[in-house]
């Protein structure tokens, strides 16, 4: 397989809050068409494991840290908007799936196994940037929410229109 292009990478959220299904079922999934420059960013806290008998700082990896980063054309009247907005507003945990390439497709000649990363998150930044010469921007980012049964991590999506599994 290729690289896969960014574009070609899909952002959906769950219709519901809370999704009827963890992962919610494809039916239930709506793709964030109004995003662009997503970034999922993935790394480890460190620990120190530093010992007299070295002279430079030794450390290991313990937990995943997780924020997902986007922008949003300033849409008062999409759905995806109103939707990120009133998660921020409320403080609501929402479904999030992020994965490199179409989930929802039935096109039959389509069989790559998609991989990506499922969490329930909150949105914690809804940042509007009003330039002078630009369309107006939403600045947004996801972490993980608590849920002590919905845990985040990596799935996977077999098309055409395959169930989200995750990856134990």
């Amino acid at each position: 397989m290729g690289a896969t292009r960014g574009k070609d990478f899909k952002l959906y959220y769950g219709k519901t809050i809370p999704p009827a299904a963890y992962p919610p079922l494809n039916t239930d999934l709506v793709e964030l068409l109004d995003c662009r420059d997503v970034t999922r960013n993935n790394e480890k806290a460190l620990a120190d494991a530093s010992i007299r008998g070295s002279k430079y700082r030794m450390q290991v990896g313990t937990l995943n840290e997780f924020s997902l980063d986007f922008q949003m054309v300033y849409d008062n009247a999409d759905p995806g908007f109103k939707f990120l907005q009133d998660a921020y507003d409320n403080n609501s945990s929402i479904y999030i799936l992020d994965v490199d390439g179409d989930v929802l497709t039935t096109d039959t000649g389509a069989t790559a196994l998609l991989t990506g990363l499922q969490l329930m998150g909150q949105v914690t930044k809804f940042s509007v940037a009003e330039a002078l010469e630009d369309v107006g921007l939403i600045d947004c980012t996801i972490v993980p929410a608590y849920d002590s049964v919905n845990l985040p991590g990596r799935v996977t999506s077999q098309q055409p229109n395959g169930a989200i599994t995750p990856i134990p």
